[in-house]
């Protein structure tokens, strides 16, 4: 029993962990669009 439980903890540990690095991924993308939206309109005002 304890090692089912063990299984089943782990899986839902692997799943939280792939959201999570999904989420991660996504917002490191907003982060790069975002600094080189910012980059390139304060390139243009000079």
């Amino acid at each position: 029993m304890k090692i089912k439980l063990n299984e089943e903890q782990i899986e839902r540990l692997l799943m939280s962990n792939k959201s999570l690095m999904e989420e991660n991924a996504n917002l490191q993308e907003q982060i790069k669009e975002d600094l080189n939206s910012s980059f390139s309109s304060s390139v243009s005002q000079k």
